[in-house]
């Protein structure tokens, strides 16, 4: 599964341009310096005074250092070279402890946000400017990306758009309904509710759980739905009016790109070529969908009539596995995590992913009736970047631990993590230990045996030695790798059955 991509930094379209410095790091700094107003800046250059140049060299040494009241953390361009106890590089490489490293992340996880928006604006603009996208290519390789950045702001306001869809207004709504299909896809609108995205836009929304696409069509466009997970060809369909009465429709956002695959039945293992699939039946989620087009391409292709030569019906995709097992269907082509449930069970194979038939397509898409849009234009902006922020963080992905609050005196039976501000019901992990002494414990969440780890964690586990009791703690490994990317730890809901 890719994730759209909405935040790739392109640090040489910021407002301020220092020669005198390393570009990248230092354009971002120097753009937070101007948005927080410690100094002046122009559309595409920056002509300091005296004082304004002292408080911006303050602003970049500040920041550089990590300098807080709390605390002061010297970066290892000012640490002795020549003290045996001083580390010139974490685990990364480019800090000198692990304090930095963390510090150097959450100053990245500050700025995402604004970064995020920004980038989405700029998105837009180029690409109603630009509808074409080797034209803004050769654009921008003839006359280079701040000069394509001044232009463009000469003729349209871009800062105050971006401030504008950053900020927004009084929401018009904030209890809102939002109805999805439990597939892959829909990670982001899913996940932006126990993360806080939504709250943090101020709205309170309820995710819904749905059987099937025409169930979402209905009931998005009877209002019991404000918005909804589609399939990205469903609200062009519902707006010319294919289908049910025509209702115009608008896509904020594209949720993902490939992630489907033709799955078949394994009585079908020795039937790879498609020239020998006359007469199967075979399933989609809806007629006006993705998978469809693809699969009657891919049949087309290969010189079988989709209309006559083979069966192709809708099956919501819960119900594919089981139509499969059941022998009701020969195939379908579906999204995940339908195709590997039908390889765990044993019941079909991966017979070709979609990707390999377009690399890059659109699958599922995040959409809302015009009406709403316009009646709610600030509440369509804080959902749009709460879905933003979302597909951002569900592109950068990270473990997962899952932990339960356990008796403050049972703490030397489990790993315990360390989280940090007020309690979530999913937070990042800051520190972890095995089995620490009541007296120790940096917290009473227990990791309980549940783990969604990278593959990376593998590499840690052969580097680390034995630690409590003896034995190698795949809580060290993950210590090890907190280092390298973020661990999150899930508070989850339920009874735990141990062997």
């Amino acid at each position: 599964m890719h994730y759209v991509d909405v935040c790739n930094p392109r640090f040489g379209a910021l407002l301020i341009k220092l020669q005198a410095f390393d570009r990248r790091p230092c354009l971002t700094i120097c753009h937070r310096a101007v948005k927080q107003g410690i100094v002046r800046g122009e559309s595409c250059s920056f002509a300091p005074q005296r004082a304004h140049l002292i408080k911006l060299a303050r602003y970049l040494l500040l920041t550089l250092c990590q300098v807080s009241t709390q605390k002061v953390l010297t970066m290892s361009l000012f640490s002795n070279p020549f003290d045996s106890n001083v580390r010139l590089r974490c685990a990364c490489g480019q800090h000198q402890s692990e304090a930095e490293h963390q510090a150097s992340v959450s100053l990245v996880e500050q700025r995402s946000s604004d970064a995020l928006t920004s980038r989405v604006v700029e998105q837009a603009v180029m690409r109603a400017v630009f509808p074409e996208d080797g034209m803004r290519r050769r654009f921008l390789q003839a006359v280079g990306g701040p000069t394509a950045l001044a232009a463009l702001s000469a003729l349209f306001p871009l800062a105050a758009a971006k401030e504008a869809f950053a900020q927004g207004g009084k929401l018009e709504k904030t209890d809102l309904k939002i109805g999805f299909i439990p597939i892959t896809c829909a990670t982001p609108i899913i996940m932006a509710d126990p993360m806080g995205f939504y709250k943090r836009q101020g709205l309170n929304v309820e995710v819904i759980k749905t059987a099937g696409w025409a169930v979402i069509r209905d009931k998005t466009m009877n209002k019991e739905y404000d918005a909804a997970h589609m399939l990205s060809p469903m609200p062009i369909a519902i707006s010319i009016g294919a289908g049910a009465s025509p209702t115009p429709y608008t896509v904020p956002a594209i949720e993902n790109i490939n992630g489907q695959a033709i799955t078949l039945a394994m009585k079908h293992k020795d039937k790879r070529n498609p020239k020998d699939w006359k007469g199967f039946k075979f399933a989609i989620p809806f007629d006006y969908s993705m998978h469809n087009y693809l699969l009657r391409y891919y049949l087309a292709e290969n010189g079988l009539d989709p209309d006559r030569d083979v069966q192709i019906r809708v099956v919501p995709p819960p119900e594919m596995v089981a139509n499969l097992r059941a022998d009701n269907i020969d195939g379908f082509l579906g999204p995940d995590p339908v195709n590997q449930r039908a390889v765990f069970d044993g019941v079909g194979f991966i017979h070709l992913l979609s990707k390999e038939l377009w690399d890059g397509h659109p699958c599922c898409a995040f959409a809302a009736s015009k009406e709403f849009m316009t009646a709610n234009p600030n509440t369509y902006g804080a959902l749009l970047r709460s879905i933003v922020e979302a597909t951002a963080y569900a592109q950068k992905g990270g473990s997962v631990l899952g932990v339960e609050e356990v008796p403050p005196t049972d703490t030397d039976k489990y790993g315990i993590v360390e989280t940090r501000g007020a309690p979530a019901k999913i937070s990042r992990i800051h520190g972890i230990v095995e089995k620490p002494k009541p007296a120790n414990a940096p917290s009473n969440l227990a990791v309980v045996g549940r783990y969604v780890l990278t593959p990376d964690i593998f590499a840690h586990l052969e580097k680390i030695g034995r630690g409590a009791g003896g034995e190698i703690q795949l809580t060290d490994a993950i210590a090890r790798l907190m280092q390298r990317e973020a661990v999150y730890a899930l508070q989850y809901e339920g009874k735990r059955y141990d062997c």
